[in-house]
């Protein structure tokens, strides 16, 4: 139902669903369903996102999984402890929240009238660790990149990729 095309295939949000979120008990069959709508690598740093939807007989959400790559001053000697991993669990509410915000948002920044050297954001926050924002300047435009902030750290991503592929998923969690 959700096609993805190429993508990277680290699978970082499939483990952890896998693992922390489908509860497996000795004796007992689970079943979960998976639909990755975003993997990327983004900035200079070469980190990278991950957000894959799940569905079970118990509940229905998204997963975003990040790997951010620490900065060394020597790049060369580079290894995997270099790197962090964290992530952040979203209900479906949350993900119709976000849907929903995320449309405010565009409505609102689409009428900003910005001046040189001027960014003007407009943010949506979903809790403490989680909000998008849509930002409007010389260069930026809103209606095709958001930024997730997850845990302070920001990462850019193609909004109208994310939100219709939500928007099924949501529509498919319902049924």
């Amino acid at each position: 139902m959700l096609s993805i095309g190429c993508l990277p295939t680290r699978n970082i949000t499939e483990k952890q669903i896998k693992t922390q979120i489908e509860v497996h008990k000795p004796g007992e069959q689970t079943s979960i369903r998976l639909f990755s709508i975003y993997k990327k690598s983004i900035n200079k740093n070469n980190d990278y996102i991950e957000l894959t939807c799940f569905k079970s007989e118990k509940k229905s959400g998204l997963l975003i999984g990040v790997i951010k790559n620490i900065k060394l001053e020597n790049p060369r000697k580079f290894n995997e402890s270099d790197k962090q991993t964290f992530f952040k669990e979203l209900s479906l509410s949350d993900c119709e929240t976000i849907v929903q915000n995320y449309y405010t948002l565009l409505g609102k920044i689409q009428f900003e009238k910005v001046k040189v050297n001027e960014i003007v954001y407009h943010d949506f926050t979903l809790d403490k660790d989680i909000f998008i924002s849509l930002k409007k300047g010389q260069k930026a435009n809103p209606k095709f990149n958001m930024d997730i902030w997850i845990y302070g750290e920001k990462y850019t991503v193609k909004s109208t990729q994310i939100i219709r592929k939500l928007q099924k998923f949501i529509q498919y969690a319902k049924n």
